[in-house]
């Protein structure tokens, strides 16, 4: 009799290539905006004005501004942590994963996209990952947190 062998399967971890992660939040970003964005068109189309940003602060508005920043940052938080992974990771095929290789915690995935409401938050985050080996944002660094590929080899 014969003995069957098994292949083993193994994930390869490789680092992101940095374009693949701007296209991927690009496309999360547009489609959070579309959808959580348009039915506040009205309220949002008075930004255009510029007698109207003078005239002080309209609490419609604030209450919209506060739900646009809630709903970006839930939309990154919830589906990195229950998927590893937004709508514009999975087109790219990557992920958020722990760096101690254990699940993603809650509260690490909420560290790591508190600044994507913030555009100049977001700006001194992502430019710290030009300095940093490993192509690590800061709030990535602060919650122990990295993007990966999958490459899986059949041994």
């Amino acid at each position: 009799m014969q003995k069957v062998k098994f292949a083993k399967i193994s994930n390869n971890y490789i680092q992101v290539q940095i374009w693949k992660r701007f296209l991927a939040y690009l496309i999360d970003f547009i489609l959070v905006n579309l959808i959580v964005s348009l039915p506040f068109k009205n309220q949002l189309g008075r930004l255009n004005n510029f007698n109207f940003l003078l005239s002080g602060t309209d609490k419609n508005l604030m209450l919209v501004s506060i739900f646009i920043i809630f709903s970006l940052i839930f939309y990154f938080t919830i589906l990195e942590f229950k998927l590893g992974q937004t709508l514009g990771k999975m087109i790219f095929g990557i992920y958020v994963i722990s760096i101690d290789r254990k699940n993603l915690t809650l509260s690490q995935a909420f560290v790591r996209n508190i600044t994507k409401p913030f555009p100049i938050v977001l700006l001194v985050d992502v430019i710290y990952m030009f300095f940093k080996q490993g192509n690590q944002r800061l709030f990535e660094v602060f919650s122990g947190t990295t993007v990966i590929e999958k490459e899986l080899s059949v041994r």
